[in-house]
Parts: C-alpha cells; structure tokens; sequence
C-alpha cells in the first residue's frame, strides 16, 4: 500500500494503492465548525506506469533463451506467465527470463507472455520459426571405385543429425559440412 501522507490540523490522509489501471482524482474539503472556512485539497493518484524493454521476439526454430526488462513506478508486487508449455518463463528482479524449447511442430508459433501488474497488463509476443533444413547436394552418382564426397548443411537450428542406411557408405559430420566415402562395389549397381 503506498501511503500519500498530509498534515493539516493534526489529520493524516491515507491513499491505498491504484490498482484500477486510471489516473484518480479526490478533493478532501475542510470546513470551519461554522462553516464560514472551505478550504479544499486536490489529490491526484496517478495510474501505474508500466514498461517493457522489448514486446517482440522472434526467434529461430532451435532451443534459446532470452529476456526482458519491466520498469513499473513504485510497485514490486507482479507476477508473469506463459501461455504456451514450450515457452517457460521466471522473473528475476526486474528481468523475465524465457526458454523455448526446439521447435519440432511444422510450423511458426507464437507464445504470449503476460505481464501483470495490479490495475494492467503488458504482453509479450514471443515467435518461433519452423526449423529450416536444406542440402547443398541431392544425389552423387560414382563408378565402381571408391571414392568420397561431401555436401553441406544448411539449418537455422544446431541440433540435427545425420544417418545412411548403408553400411558401405562412411558419414563423418563436421559442423554444417557433411563428409563421406563410398567403399569400393565389386557387384551389382547400388544405391543409399
């Protein structure tokens, strides 16, 4: 509660917190005994200010955690919440910090991380990318000999793998570069 304090004939005037999201207004009018004196006193409790650092995140498809800032005029007491599972979010001091998980749905989504403050709201809207997967090579043709090749990965998320189902074929990840070798074929055509 924050306490407006005036002194006048010995009274003290308290004013409870704003939480009713509107700047307020009160006149306390003094009057002699009699009647003969009015005197008036004007109060104006302004609203709750309430900022955000940034409303907007967009994000790439893999796993990350960010944050924010929230600035408020005199109140502590706020709590903030997600509205999506795979966007979590916890409040340290003035700062909220989220963690979304890889994006693995198919599609962009948007999570909304409320705000509030006794009296209003603020909103943040936290968007993640599908995650982007493209090759720098689609087919490799060899003759029967052995021989190597590579292709290069492209992805706007870290965590991908890479597999063949042939035991005659040797992948060797390094970063976004895809390195392989072909052993020799003493048979039939094949392919992987």
């Amino acid at each position: 509660i924050l306490l407006l304090l005036f002194f006048f004939i010995g009274k003290v005037i308290s004013v409870s917190e704003n939480s009713t999201g509107a700047n307020r207004p009160a006149v306390v009018t003094i009057t002699t005994k009699t009647g003969n004196v009015t005197k008036t006193i004007s109060i104006l409790q302004k609203k709750l200010s309430l900022s955000i650092s940034k409303a907007n995140f967009n994000l790439a498809g893999s796993k990350a955690t960010d944050s924010f800032t929230v600035n408020s005029t005199g109140v502590s007491s706020w709590s903030v919440s997600s509205d999506s599972d795979w966007c979590s979010v916890s409040k340290s001091g003035n700062n909220v910090n989220f963690t979304v998980s890889q994006n693995d749905s198919g599609n962009t989504r948007t999570a909304v991380i409320t705000v509030l403050f006794p009296g209003t709201t603020g909103t943040v809207c936290v968007t993640q990318n599908t995650p982007n997967l493209s090759i720098s090579e689609s087919s490799f043709s060899y003759d029967w000999r052995k021989n190597n090749g590579e292709f290069i990965v492209d992805s706007n998320i870290s965590d991908w793998e890479v597999s063949c189902d042939a035991t005659w074929i040797t992948i060797n990840r390094q970063e976004e570069i895809v390195k392989f070798d072909v052993a020799e074929n003493g048979g039939d055509s094949r392919n992987a």
